[in-house]
């Protein structure tokens, strides 16, 4: 009882304190100048595990560090927590997951009929999540994921049938569940188990009583949270990794996205730079031309 009450007076110290942090409350993904001319980050070189069967294709994970225009806006506020409770050097706060570098991802966010909509950075106005952003210094990072032609087609239809399917819904009670795990995460546990693929994840018997119904289908995420799920339910070695570490997909924050197995990231930008930073990364790198729609 005592140390979930200590538990959460640090998240409410952690809530209000966001309050003084201006709009940006992480710090920038990039160290250096913004450029559009050289759209790499982390690594110069991608690589990507060559077990997969052929032939194969990529699917696009778009992570985001947004800048809001509203110091106040709730988005912002858990922007704080999200980046006080981060375990790694990288802090991102929404994900969005698509079939190719066109700009016009599919993110789970809350509010409208249909919750999992497309998402643009140079349009950030016609989505409601993004339309509170200032796409000249919010940030990206693309990510690619090699899967096998069958795991590619499973994975579009389902975000089609999602993207229609007013079911699918953002759960905001699932960030004070998944916040209650950051907490004990950053600030409850040995150095050693924080990172991901190394914490011991909350797995309660009603989990394992739904991962184990095969006529069970989630419907209630948040952003990171939904990614894992259709990964873990389609991609063969995303599913055994989870199992091997026993990963609970439910409890996926934005940034263990950029660790998971076979993924690499591809290019960052500023939203207002996303089309140009796409364009450049793909005229050096000619096997995703056919992922760009210009």
């Amino acid at each position: 009882m005592f140390k979930y009450l200590k538990k959460l007076s640090l998240l409410l110290l952690i809530s209000f304190s966001t309050l003084f942090f201006g709009c940006k409350t992480t710090n920038s993904i990039y160290n250096d100048e913004v450029s559009p001319e050289a759209p790499y980050y982390l690594e110069d070189e991608f690589s990507f595990n060559e077990d997969i069967s052929e032939p194969s294709k990529y699917i696009f994970i778009r992570l985001y560090n947004p800048d809001y225009n509203n110091p106040f806006y709730i988005a912002n506020l858990l922007q704080g927590g999200i980046n006080l409770t981060e375990v790694s050097e990288y802090h991102f706060s929404h994900a969005a997951i698509n079939f190719s570098l066109s700009d016009d991802f599919y993110g789970l966010t809350s509010g409208g009929y249909y919750q999992l909509a497309k998402e643009s950075c140079l349009n950030p106005k016609e989505n409601k999540y993004m339309k509170h952003c200032d796409p000249i210094d919010s940030e990206q990072i693309t990510l690619a994921l090699k899967v096998n032609e069958e795991e590619y087609i499973n994975l579009q239809k389902e975000i089609d049938e999602y993207s229609k399917n007013h079911k699918i819904k953002y759960n905001v009670g699932k960030n004070f569940q998944n916040a209650f795990f950051a907490l004990d995460r950053r600030f409850f546990t040995n150095k050693n188990k924080r990172a991901f693929g190394y914490a011991d994840y909350p797995y309660s018997k009603k989990d394992q009583k739904k991962d184990n119904d095969k006529n069970y289908n989630e419907t209630q995420f948040v952003c990171s949270t939904f990614l894992a799920y259709i990964l873990y339910q389609n991609v063969d070695y995303i599913h055994d990794y989870f199992v091997e570490n026993n990963i609970n997909y439910r409890y996926i924050n934005v940034t263990d996205l950029l660790f998971l197995p076979n993924i690499s990231p591809l290019f960052y930008s500023t939203w207002e730079n996303y089309q140009t930073a796409a364009e450049n990364f793909v005229n050096k790198n000619q096997e995703f031309s056919a992922y760009l729609n210009k």
